[in-house]
């Protein structure tokens, strides 16, 4: 994990060529890209945390929240299908190289300003997406914490049953933040919640400039109400 904090600060990890497949359909003046390592228990009765690395691209108009291994694993997919347009021969899915599972496969869509979430994840070989509107009351408090070179603000909310701690930084200003988390004056720095079960801590950014976009581009998914999906995905969704 520490290699590719380190990679990711060094802008060395990611190529714009990735950013090329996720931006397709209309051109952006640029993308900002903010990487956060999630800290978490995957058990409320694990003792050992486990750790995975989430990123936060952000347009003018919108952002994504997912994985960075899901970002990669895209990458490979969609290099793979336009090898095989252009080739006019049908990939052999057994040369894929071998990595770990997604731990996460979900990915949350907000467009500016935000009034709701769009939420999306895979079963098997179908998406499924539904809306929400998180009702995230903040109380800003005048405690400051210097969160690696940014000198940040504390906040605090009750949300998803959970009692949480957030921290941002106003030069920063993108009213945005991991996962279903928005609302503050600016960007999160970071967040956990007050028994240290889930943590995000930013760990590093880079803008990726006139790409396109296509992170946005809709493909096929089934609406299905939150409840359902929280049922069916209850062991992989432990956040909802």
């Amino acid at each position: 994990m520490n290699h590719l904090i380190k990679s990711i600060q060094n802008e060395k990890n990611i190529s714009n060529t990735a950013y090329y497949f996720y931006f397709n359909s209309q051109r952006t003046k640029h993308i900002k890209s903010f990487f956060y390592e999630l800290t978490y228990k995957p058990n409320k009765d694990s003792v050992k945390l486990e750790k995975e690395m989430m990123v936060l691209d952000i347009d003018e108009n919108r952002s994504v929240y997912q994985a960075y291994d899901h970002v990669m694993l895209d990458l490979i997919l969609n290099t793979m299908e336009m090898k095989a347009v252009k080739s006019g021969i049908i990939p052999d899915m057994n040369t894929m190289p071998q990595g770990k599972p997604i731990k996460f496969s979900h990915q949350i869509f907000k467009t500016y300003p935000i009034k709701e979430i769009l939420y999306k994840d895979q079963m098997l070989i179908d998406s499924y997406t539904y809306r929400e509107t998180p009702n995230i009351l903040w109380k800003i408090s005048n405690e400051t914490q210097k969160i690696g070179t940014y000198i940040t603000q504390k906040a605090t909310a009750d949300f998803g049953g959970r009692k949480w701690n957030a921290w941002f930084a106003s030069e920063i200003p993108f009213q945005d933040g991991p996962y279903k988390f928005f609302g503050l004056p600016s960007l999160i720095i970071k967040i956990e919640d007050e028994e240290k079960k889930y943590s995000w801590e930013l760990k590093g950014n880079r803008k990726i400039n006139n790409q396109k976009d296509a992170y946005y581009t809709q493909k096929k998914s089934f609406k299905i109400q939150k409840n359902y999906l929280k049922k069916s995905f209850r062991k992989n969704m432990k956040l909802i």
